[in-house]
């Protein structure tokens, strides 16, 4: 058995702005926080502890739980992924899917949320929050880039 790290790293600037003490883990949960009409780039890898060195899976799938829209900063969230195998969204998803011309799909908010909605365990998610979310699969990989961001 092998111990395993997981990286975020950003490829773009990010300002989290001051005293921002959202960004992190929450649980079972990573948590990055958007500003209206800001995006990020960023890669997220798997590493061998001992070594450092990348470790390519047999099987790579992300979540990204809880796409909405904030009515308060009239913004709405999305992610842009791409290189993937399959993805999987719950069927009568909220999510608006766009296949790009460059190769990238968008998976873009539709629906209102607030904080008070955010998903607390990613094994006993409500029907509200499954339409909310999308899980990424690639396969022999070790790391893979997304965007994500508000507009």
């Amino acid at each position: 058995d092998k111990k395993v790290k997981v990286a975020v790293h950003a490829t773009s600037p990010y300002n989290m702005g001051p005293g921002n003490t959202y960004n992190g883990l929450h649980g079972k949960f990573l948590s990055i926080l958007m500003r209206a009409g800001e995006h990020l780039n960023f890669t997220i890898g798997v590493y061998d502890v001992d070594t450092n060195e990348p470790l390519t899976l047999p099987i790579f799938s992300i979540t990204f739980f809880d796409l909405d829209m904030s009515e308060r900063n009239k913004s709405s969230e999305y992610i842009i992924a791409q290189d993937f195998e399959h993805y999987y969204v719950y069927n009568g998803t909220q999510l608006n899917i766009t296949e790009n011309h460059d190769g990238t799909t968008t998976f873009h908010a539709t629906l209102a949320g607030t904080g008070a909605d955010n998903p607390e365990e990613s094994e006993a998610l409500t029907e509200f929050s499954k339409e909310k979310g999308v899980t990424l699969e690639y396969l022999k990989r070790s790391s893979t880039n997304f965007t994500i961001g508000t507009e």
